[in-house]
This record gives structure tokens, sequence and C-alpha cells, in this order.
């Protein structure tokens, strides 16, 4: 075997064990206007607006968001004292993406409340990941939505 054979060999072998640590990207934030509340400050949300940009169904998986947004509303309202009703906007968005020869899905979750009686919202949330899983799927969309009400409704 010549030397440049046995360097496109081991040249080759390098970027695809690249593609097996591949490093994906994450970020999660959240801000509260007037600080952190104190657990149960939401006594009731009404999903305002659920937008979604997916080359798929979009009709569908806003569907699926807004249905599990009713569940998770629900399940979390047990915790909830204090009286108001806030304004919800989702907004989902799923782009795909080639890195190191690998495709994958750059999801992002962005959630805004409002308070129905105020123009500014009270609170800001951001989470935004690279992966193989799919909006498409409605286990990993409960694992996203559900992460989202963990952290502003601790």
């Amino acid at each position: 075997m010549t030397r440049s054979a046995c360097f496109s060999v081991a040249l080759t072998g390098l970027l695809l064990a690249s593609c097996l640590h591949l490093h994906r990207g994450r970020v999660e934030d959240v801000y509260f206007r007037a600080g952190k509340p104190e657990r149960g400050t939401y006594n009731r949300l009404e999903l305002a607006e659920v937008t979604v940009e997916k080359s798929l169904d979009e009709t569908v998986l806003r569907r699926n968001a807004g249905y599990i947004f009713g569940l998770l509303d629900a399940r979390y309202a047990r915790e909830r004292t204090i009286s108001g009703t806030y304004l919800a906007v989702v907004r989902l968005k799923e782009d795909s993406i080639l890195c190191d020869l690998e495709t994958l899905n750059s999801v992002t979750l962005e959630i805004r409340l409002t308070r129905v009686d105020a123009e500014e919202p009270e609170v800001l949330y951001l989470f935004s990941e690279e992966t193989a899983r799919s909006l498409s799927s409605t286990a990993y969309l409960y694992e996203l939505i559900e992460r989202a009400f963990r952290r502003i409704f601790p």
C-alpha cells in the first residue's frame, strides 16, 4: 500500500470516528421579568398561539403540541394557587443540518407567557438542541414541552 493510500485510509477512519464522538449543541434559558416567581404563581394559562416552522405536516404538529400543552397545564395546575390568567405563545422550529457527514435536526422551543392585561411578557423560555430526534415524534415533543413546564413551574 502506498503512503498516500495509507494516509487516505487513516483520514477516512478519523472522519468516520469523529461522527461517533460528535458534540451536539444544547441551549436552555428562562427569563422571569420580575424575578423568579414563587411556586404556584400562575393560576390559569390560555394557549394563545402555536407557531410551527417545519417541512413536515405543520397542522398535525400544531395539534399535538396544543394537546400536550393542555395536558401539562392541567397536570401542573394543581401546584398553582395565585389567580391570574396568562396567554402562552409557543413557537416550535426544526431545521435539518449537516454536521460531520451526519444529518441532525436543530430543534427549538420558545414559550412566551404574558398576563392577559399586560403587553410585556412575564416569562420567556428558550430551549434549542441539535439532535437526531424530530418534532414528528410525539414522545420527543412531550419531553420538550414538559422540560419547559418543569423549568417555568418548578
